[in-house]
């Protein structure tokens, strides 16, 4: 396949490459395409006598250049005629063609001089020249506008390195979907939660403020904020959450609300890798009133975390008995470990705070705080997806006081040397008793049963049409009183599906889509009735199409 395009395009070129390596051979055009007078004259030796099946090309922000005695370095109208002949040429090819919306040119004094204003005429004249010959659009401006002072430079029409790496992945994305059509399928209704950053990296809930509505906090990994969102009243549901970025930290994996200081406001503890390598405290302010102001949180780093691992996720618990909750943290690679943060007499003193670490660590998924013993403490379950310690395992809790100093005895679940990703632990059989049920990648969900001191393995094949496992939550999707399990993938793409469930009935596990098509990676799973119709819609963030954080309305009705 072949680009076409200007320096927005070679910037995203390298990650396009690389994420259809093993479904494309990506090729561009020597250097810049600039305008549309340029193409016109460089199309034939740009094509050469290759046969191509995908061209992706766009023209727009050279033509739109202010030149310095007034007008547009190309005029529309003349843009109009030359696009349209770039398009009969291409045409001839016989590829199939996808045309990029031009991205947007932010506010500020530009060099060359661009106007804001101009990018959506543009556009709107090369929509017209695609809509009327059947040509695919991609649309970069709409999808780059919401999210610029994330991805585009201050006053500059190019993109960060994280920006041309979110571009990318749109125009792999459109690329897949044009090399394997979506199937026909009936998805689940999808509701924005919030997509104006990018990089939306799982979620958590909790009832912040005492209406028995769950609020969502989540971490944007390459937008470099936490955000929580207001849950709305039943009428408020379907349209966007109110959102307050409660920090912002670079290489942000995970969120998780909390009352640290036992203050009655529940503050947000964020986990971060890359370079960051760091847990920070996000403070909740003292008012209640000013919870969703942005400026009325503090940010603060646990300092005994910094540099230590890349850390991947948290939970509170409370371990030793003593003042406020502790933390129950993991990380990944080197240096990656599970343990716990211990709370001082003043939580607010986070130079105070204590590392204890538990077990070495390849790469922790999931974390539950939970007495898997039954001796009225809790214990540690925990997946592991990497390298000779990935796998299924839980901690028993010596006890506190000076049991503390004791060991933390490792038991196995399973799934030892499999790449166990996020699970979940419900009791699925209706027996009192809680299963553990862990999505392992590439193509599996375990189910792992109680027998004496053993467990017993379940395993349930993924469709055809599904990605790669990425996690599980358990409910009951259809309302028939036995519970189901929602899976959602990575690696869904062309028209393969990010989100489904498999239905329990009669223990046959049936998997029925959620999602269709749209979307690559999903993360995280939630199971709440935000409709509040009767029955489990699912709470969920994408990270490489970029949907952000949603919500997938049940229908209600299941054959």
């Amino acid at each position: 396949m072949l680009l076409i395009g200007d320096s927005i395009s070679i910037g995203y070129t390298p990650g396009v490459t690389r994420d259809l390596r093993g479904v494309a051979e990506v090729e561009r055009i020597p250097g810049n395409a600039a305008d549309t007078r340029n193409g016109v004259a460089g199309i034939d030796a740009w094509l050469g006598s290759k046969r191509w099946d995908v061209i992706h090309f766009n023209f727009g922000l050279h033509d739109l250049k202010v030149t310095p005695d007034g007008p547009h370095q190309v005029p529309l109208d003349q843009y109009e005629k030359n696009l349209a002949a770039i398009l009969a040429r291409l045409q001839k090819t016989g590829a199939r063609l996808i045309f990029a919306t031009t991205t947007p040119v932010p506010e500020g004094k530009l060099n060359p001089p661009r106007r804001p204003s101009d990018a959506p005429l543009y556009n709107a004249a090369a929509l017209r020249i695609m809509q009327s010959a059947a040509v695919r659009v991609n649309d970069l401006y709409g999808f780059a506008l919401p999210r610029l002072e994330a991805i585009q430079r201050p006053a500059n029409v190019h993109f960060t390195e994280a920006g041309s790496s979110a571009l990318a992945r749109r125009v792999a994305q459109s690329i897949r979907q044009t090399l394997d059509p979506p199937r026909d399928t009936k998805a689940w209704t999808r509701h924005p939660i919030d997509d104006s950053s990018i990089g939306a990296d799982g979620l958590r809930l909790r009832d912040v403020n005492g209406d028995d509505k769950e609020e969502i906090v989540t971490g944007w990994e390459e937008g470099g904020i936490v955000r929580a969102y207001l849950n709305p009243s039943r009428v408020g549901a379907r349209s966007r959450w109110r959102p307050v970025t409660v920090g912002r930290v670079r290489d942000v994996e995970d969120a998780v609300f909390v009352d640290l200081d036992g203050d009655g406001r529940i503050d947000v503890v964020s986990s971060c890798e890359g370079e960051q390598r760091s847990m920070f405290v996000h403070w909740a302010p003292k008012n209640l009133d000013h919870y969703w102001d942005d400026e009325a949180w503090q940010t603060q780093p646990i300092p005994v975390t910094q540099n230590l691992m890349r850390w991947m996720f948290s939970a509170p618990m409370q371990v030793d008995g003593k003042y406020g909750l502790d933390l129950i943290a993991a990380g990944k690679q080197q240096g990656g470990a599970i343990g716990w943060l211990q709370a001082p007499e003043n939580p607010r003193d986070l130079a105070a705070w204590l590392w204890h670490p538990l077990r070495p660590a390849g790469w922790i998924m999931s974390v539950y705080t939970t007495d898997m013993d039954a001796d009225g403490d809790l214990d540690i379950l925990f997946s592991d997806r990497y390298q000779e310690r990935s796998g299924i395992y839980w901690l028993e809790n010596p006890g506190r006081g000076m049991d503390q100093t004791k060991p933390w005895k490792e038991h196995t679940i399973g799934a030892v040397g499999l790449e166990a990703m996020f699970m979940d632990h419900a009791d699925l059989d209706g027996d009192g008793v809680r299963e553990v049920i862990a999505a392992i990648r590439p193509g599996q969900i375990h189910i792992y049963r109680r027998s004496g001191a053993a467990w017993k393995q379940q395993a349930i094949a993924l469709p055809d049409w599904a990605g790669t496992a990425k996690a599980v939550r358990v409910g009951d999707i259809d309302s028939d009183g036995v519970p189901d399990i929602v899976l959602s993938c990575e690696h869904a793409d062309g028209n393969r599906s990010g989100l489904l469930w498999f239905s329990g009935k009669g223990g046959a596990w049936q998997p029925r889509d959620i999602s269709g098509p749209e979307g690559v990676k999903y993360d995280l799973v939630e199971l709440v009735d935000l409709d509040l119709d009767g029955d489990l819609d699912v709470i969920t963030c994408e990270e490489v199409a970029n949907l952000g954080v949603v919500w997938y309305e049940n229908p209600g009705r299941h054959p």
